[in-house]
């Protein structure tokens, strides 16, 4: 089982996580510390989109972005 975060959200500092299963904790605590380093270079009108791409990354969501400029949400 793969489930993959995938963002071209380089505007605010997110990447591409890959994820296996039962690395949730690893990819969450990385995330966490990765977060702080982010946010110091983030807008602050910005910083809650990433929390809130973050919060979906946690429950398996993944946010794509398409070829025309919109962003598909699929789950897993």
């Amino acid at each position: 089982y793969d489930a993959s975060m995938k963002s071209s959200y380089k505007k605010i500092g997110l990447g591409c996580i890959l994820m296996q299963q039962g690395k949730a904790n690893v990819v969450a605590d990385a995330l966490s510390r990765l977060s702080m380093k982010i946010f110091s270079h983030i807008e602050d009108d910005k910083k809650e989109l990433v929390r809130e791409v973050q919060r979906f990354a946690r429950f398996g969501v993944c946010l794509v972005d398409s070829q025309d400029g919109r962003v598909i949400v699929q789950n897993g």
